[in-house]
């Protein structure tokens, strides 16, 4: 199994100080989900997968220092922790506005990491405004999927309309050979973003979201209430990925949520697994 959505925060081994910390914790956190985040070494995140039975991770990180003035992780420190284990893959992070942002792109090539994370509402750029850069002739060269944070976020002063449905078609239909992952089922708008993955193959959905409640309840009124489970089963079980947006959302909590739905063993394999190997492969 795999995990395809976890941010490594407040690790140990990466050594940064509690002002930099805390700073990353208001950018990124609400009070109300973490009031005093517990410093943890990598072994005690590795502990976590084990729990919850996921054998990798594939890490993000956010380069938001022109909009917040701080990064969600670099580049560097995400090559930091995949050194620590093999059950890790980074993704890397760069400004599409960033003048250096190619340079940064090609340096993250050449540590290993093997995507592109953007969260357009945090990074503080439009969606229309990079369809034309030159970033994505490498990203499609490299065969790295990109994971796009769509719709709504806990993150203060970050909108909703950042990035949408709209935004996401235009990528996918502007770069049909690169892979594009929509993070949190694009929520409030999951059936538009569903019914845009049938019609595009190179669209996948990781399912880290949970807005209200818990994932399980989440999940199940998301599937009774606006996604008909059929259209995964019959339509999209080879677009859907496992994600947990940890450590926002406690790993076997939300793998429990996506094990409870009424669905196949086959597509929950898909879901778990062969989806995001087919995409970290690809190289």
């Amino acid at each position: 199994m795999i995990d395809i959505h976890l941010h490594p925060l407040f690790i140990n081994e990466l050594d940064k100080t509690i002002d930099e910390w805390r700073r990353i914790k208001t950018v990124f956190l609400t009070e109300s989900q973490i009031l005093s985040p517990p410093m943890q070494p990598i072994r005690a995140v590795l502990s976590k997968l084990d729990a919850a039975n996921i054998q990798k991770a594939v890490l993000l990180p956010i380069d938001c220092r022109r909009s917040r003035g701080v990064s969600i992780l670099g580049n560097q420190d995400i090559q930091k922790i995949c050194l620590l284990s093999n059950r890790f893959v980074g993704f890397a992070s760069i400004d599409p506005l960033d003048s250096h942002g190619l340079d940064y792109l090609e340096d993250a090539h050449a540590i290993g990491l093997r995507g592109l994370k953007l969260d357009p509402g945090l990074q503080l750029f439009a969606v229309k405004d990079i369809i034309q850069h030159p970033m994505w002739k490498f990203i499609e060269k490299w065969r790295w999927p990109v994971m796009l944070h769509v719709g709504y976020s806990f993150v203060p002063h970050v909108s909703m309309y950042s990035c949408t449905v709209k935004d996401v078609e235009m990528l996918v239909d502007t770069n049909p050979k690169i892979n594009f992952i929509a993070a949190h089922w694009g929520y409030p708008n999951s059936l538009e973003l569903c019914l845009t993955a049938i019609k595009y193959p190179n669209l996948f959905i990781d399912t880290s979201a949970f807005y209200f409640d818990s994932p399980t309840k989440f999940h199940r009124d998301l599937f009774e209430k606006i996604i008909p489970l059929s259209v995964v089963e019959k339509s999209l079980r080879h677009q859907i990925c496992f994600g947990s947006n940890a450590p926002k959302v406690y790993i076997q909590d939300m793998k429990l949520a996506i094990e409870e739905l009424p669905l196949s063993d086959k597509t929950k394999l898909a879901i778990f697994q062969s989806n995001t190997e087919k995409l970290l492969n690809q190289r």
